[in-house]
């Protein structure tokens, strides 16, 4: 491939598993974004095909690579991650989600990619505890988190990614389970947090209340499905939102009541490009 190639796609295409590794050694060292999602064996032979996609990705030489996208990708496992770690220690996006992997990679990625901005792990649940603090800890430029459905996020995940991550813009912890109102107690201020997905979690008022104090710059939150909330105790902090909120979604939050939405809508002036999705 030419030496001026600087992103390759090899997703969502015919290539098989089996061609991946030709494919990538014919890349240009200059290549800042691969993506290989949606990567399938034509044989469906999953262990040949975490095999060849580990070789693959071991033999990788991409000492400029920025961005690693391996989303809903079957022949993912932790080794090749491991291994696309150790030879790309600039990375700053890898997109996992919907992965089967276990987590034991990340600490591979914390350690060899310091620089790391953007992780996507959403709907990977088998991801441990362990991998995810690695790295919350190792990585303090992260940006935006997506890690909804994973069962190893817990309250001490979340509390070392808020204390440690002071440009974080992008956080999402739906439907993790083991996440309480503990993981945000004695959280400093996240000044540059502007999309919260909290939605499907057992979120009180009182928290909410906490978070969006915490983070003024909030543009997109997302509450849905939180069966404990009203919005009531967030009515008087409404004014202070009103410069950045665009987006509240508070869908199958059944005990927020019509008198709230009405004190949300009146609060912001008119006309303001605010929109909010309720619906149960």
């Amino acid at each position: 491939m030419g030496e001026g190639l600087e992103s390759l796609d090899l997703g969502f295409s015919a290539l098989d598993v089996s061609d991946l590794g030709g494919a990538l050694a014919s890349c240009a060292r200059g290549v800042r974004s691969l993506a290989i999602a949606e990567l399938r064996d034509e044989l469906w032979d999953e262990a040949r095909a975490r095999r060849l996609t580990r070789d693959a990705l071991s033999s990788l030489r991409l000492s400029a690579l920025v961005a690693l996208d391996l989303s809903r990708c079957p022949a993912v496992c932790d080794d090749a991650v491991s291994m696309a770690a150790l030879h790309a220690p600039t990375l700053e996006v890898l997109l996992l989600c919907e992965t089967e992997i276990d987590g034991r990679c990340l600490e591979v990625v914390a350690r060899q990619c310091r620089g790391l901005r953007v992780l996507d792990l959403a709907w990977t649940d088998s991801v441990s505890e362990d991998g995810l603090l690695a790295v919350a800890q190792l990585c303090p430029l992260l940006q935006a988190v997506r890690l909804s459905c994973c069962e190893g996020v817990t309250d001490r995940v979340v509390q070392t990614l808020l204390a440690n991550a002071h440009g974080l813009r992008v956080l999402e912890v739906a439907r993790c389970a083991h996440v309480t109102e503990a993981a945000y107690a004695g959280a400093g201020r996240v000044l540059a947090l502007e999309v919260l997905n909290l939605s499907w979690t057992a979120l009180t008022d009182a928290v909410l209340v906490d978070l969006v104090a915490l983070a003024p710059s909030l543009r997109v939150l997302n509450v849905q499905g939180c069966k404990a909330l009203t919005l009531s105790s967030l009515l008087p902090l409404l004014p202070a939102l009103a410069p950045h909120l665009l987006h509240l979604d508070a869908s199958w939050a059944n005990d927020v009541s019509d008198a709230a939405l009405e004190a949300l809508r009146t609060a912001f002036p008119q006309p303001y490009p605010l929109t909010v999705s309720f619906y149960y």
